[in-house]
């Protein structure tokens, strides 16, 4: 069955559902409309089968997520000989979503078809007795809390008719993977006429997985709204030829990848698919701190100026990646001096300190910083540390087309899977911290997570996203050309493949605690049942 339209699905559902999905494209010019990723998805017969596992790979903003919402839709309202087996769970990798989806399939599915969605997470722990005893129709839990609560019990899957994993590629990551992989194992031993939709980006391989949970790819490599991807460094500036020692000016390569098309228009491209001559990004003298970690910090403020003098009266909504706390707070306080000192702020636009910034206090004790030197000049800083009712307040009023901030400086709180939707992303770096105080390069698909943020559909008004990756020379320029731009996707792996075998004990305990129903009430269990739960874990996919 080919679907172009939502109209098109009025075969496989009632007038009343479609209604909702319409509903969430008003202000659109047609509120039938899906993205190339939904049309293939819709239009695959394994979508619509109740047994039939997918993993669905598309670029950030192709519409996965209501893809998922489809599904969720479609599966639980089917009718069942036990209407008790109709629940459903979506599992995300970080708490922040947890806040974002649970707002949002209170708003589609709670507000309209009276559907409890209940959160699980450090955040929201009030319902998680629910959960357990299967008192929900949805349920929104972090990887962390779904493997912890199937510790307890895990007759609450047994209830299930589809589960979703948002991030799938994260069974690559050393301080998740492992127990989101324990998790999905338990799930396929336990409930297999339960439905699992993986969501994940173009940049994994999923051949391992799909072997793992029988799976089928639902694959669209087209983007909906087209991204300018810069990487940018600062070089000498030349006067007749001559070097000027003092003098920087910022130099960039451009990969432009353009709405519904596959292939990406490399500026300047030569025919090896490398990137062409360099050019100068604007001619204003720049100086960077060059010392060593401190070169692409100093340039986010000089990139914030080109970015607003472009256009004086339209200033873009700009993300602001750093990926380190004290520098986040660092940079968002220094910003808002900086468009004061530098004139790229009007007088009539600067904040005033409203009773609501005020409020803020009462749920963030030092904040005195946040109030009073970023928000009067529209920027703001979001990193974990914050308090649930300040990162919601940021996220909405950057959201917002007339909200009160214009730019947010974060770590990668909000790098993956929500719905921040900006004009511009800069990346001021390309390390991470990682588990145990460790410090790492971002993967290719962490990069393509970081930049998919600019130019999400329906959000904004520029017809095109803006990327832009600073590094502290030209050489390193080159090297993430290869490393990030023009990367290749990568194997998602199990991460257990990584650890010996005393690291990998207490996952394989876990697997025949008692509530597993591999051992029984006494603790006990066969060694070949035990032989068995090891078998069905995805690591032993990945040898193969």
């Amino acid at each position: 069955m080919k679907i172009e339209s939502l109209k098109d699905l009025e075969k496989k559902m009632d007038n009343e559902m479609l209604d909702l999905f319409r509903e969430k494209h008003k202000g659109m010019e047609d509120c039938d409309y899906l993205t190339q990723m939904q049309k293939e998805a819709f239009s695959k017969d394994e979508f619509w089968e109740s047994e039939e596992n997918i993993i669905v790979r598309g670029r950030t903003s192709s519409g996965k997520t209501m893809v998922a919402e489809m599904a969720m839709a479609y599966f639980g309202s089917m009718e069942r000989l036990d209407n008790n087996e109709n629940k459903i769970i979506y599992l995300v990798p970080l708490r922040v979503m947890v806040s974002e989806k649970r707002k949002e399939f209170g708003n589609l599915f709670e507000k309209h078809l009276n559907w409890t969605v209940f959160a699980s997470s450090s955040d929201y722990q009030d319902h998680d007795d629910d959960i357990i005893e299967g008192n929900f129709k949805i349920a929104v839990m972090v990887y962390e809390k779904f493997f912890a609560l199937l510790a307890q019990d895990t007759r609450f899957v047994k209830k299930c008719c589809l589960i979703v994993i948002d991030e799938l590629q994260m069974l690559n990551v050393e301080d998740r993977g492992a127990k989101l992989e324990i998790a999905l194992t338990k799930i396929n031993m336990m409930n297999q006429r339960c439905k699992l939709i993986g969501l994940t980006t173009l940049q994994c391989d999923v051949l391992y997985l799909q072997k793992w949970i029988n799976a089928k790819e639902i694959k669209c490599t087209k983007r909906p709204k087209g991204l300018r991807e810069y990487i940018i460094w600062p070089d000498k500036e030349k006067r007749n030829n001559e070097e000027q020692d003092s003098m920087y000016t910022l130099f960039y390569y451009l990969n432009e990848e353009l709405a519904d098309e596959d292939e990406c228009v490399n500026k300047d491209k030569s025919e090896s698919g490398e990137h062409g001559k360099e050019k100068k990004l604007y001619d204003k003298i720049v100086r960077p701190d060059l010392k060593k970690g401190k070169c692409e910090k100093s340039l986010v403020y000089p990139l914030v100026n080109y970015l607003f003098s472009r256009e004086p009266n339209k200033k873009p909504k700009i993300l602001v990646f750093i990926n380190y706390k004290n520098s986040v707070e660092e940079v968002a306080k220094n910003l808002g001096t900086y468009l004061v000192n530098n004139n790229l702020v009007d007088k009539q636009t600067i904040n005033p300190i409203k009773e609501e910034f005020v409020n803020l206090k009462e749920a963030e004790e030092d904040i005195g910083d946040f109030i009073n030197k970023c928000l009067p000049y529209r920027v703001a800083y979001h990193h974990g540390g914050l308090s649930k009712t300040v990162r919601n307040f940021v996220e909405e009023e950057f959201r917002n087309e007339n909200g009160l901030i214009d730019i947010v400086v974060a770590t990668g709180t909000l790098a993956i899977g929500v719905n921040m939707p900006a004009d511009v992303v800069i990346l001021a770096g390309t390390r991470l911290p990682k588990a145990g105080d460790k410090k790492a390069y971002m993967s290719s698909s962490e990069y393509k997570n970081y930049i998919g943020r600019a130019g999400r559909l329906g959000l904004r008004s520029a017809d095109c996203g803006e990327s832009y990756l600073i590094v502290s020379s030209k050489s390193e320029a080159n090297d993430y050309w290869n490393k990030y731009v023009k990367a290749k996707p990568i194997n998602i792996m199990s991460h257990l493949l990584n650890l010996n075998n005393k690291e990998k004990a207490p996952f394989a305990l876990n697997l025949v605690q008692c509530n597993s129903g591999i051992a029984d009430n006494q603790g006990n269990f066969e060694l070949a049942q035990y032989g068995s739960a090891m078998n069905n874990l995805f690591f032993q996919y990945c040898l193969l």
